[in-house]
């Protein structure tokens, strides 16, 4: 998990060279920069790269404790599913829904 901090240091390097108000020009010879010079493995990092910005942004600025959270978060969503499994209950599979439809839902029941 080395992407939260991966992803967020790369931020912070670019900030640190080019500034708070970087142009799309220099962001994006800052970008060929770091491709050409052959640390990149994989250009595309997952979804769980934007965490360490998240995690930053909300306060939590030491690094070294983002592959700790999201190990413990992973934990505890593997330890729920034994539980239920345990107890003889289906996975779930939660569904994406809008906030209109769980305005709509919610009305319908609390008129039940």
């Amino acid at each position: 998990m080395l992407q939260l901090q991966e992803v967020l240091l790369w931020i912070k390097s670019v900030v640190e060279e080019c500034g708070q108000d970087i142009t799309t020009e220099q962001l994006k010879d800052y970008v060929w920069k770091t491709l050409n010079s052959g640390k990149v493995k994989n250009p595309w990092p997952n979804v769980d790269a934007h965490g360490g910005v998240l995690l930053n942004y909300y306060g939590l600025t030491e690094a070294r404790y983002y592959t700790v959270l999201f190990g413990v978060s992973r934990s505890i969503g593997i330890c729920s599913q034994i539980w239920e499994r345990a107890l003889g209950l289906p996975l779930e599979r939660p569904k994406s829904v809008t906030m209109g439809w769980l305005e709509n839902h919610c009305k319908r029941a609390a008129s039940s």
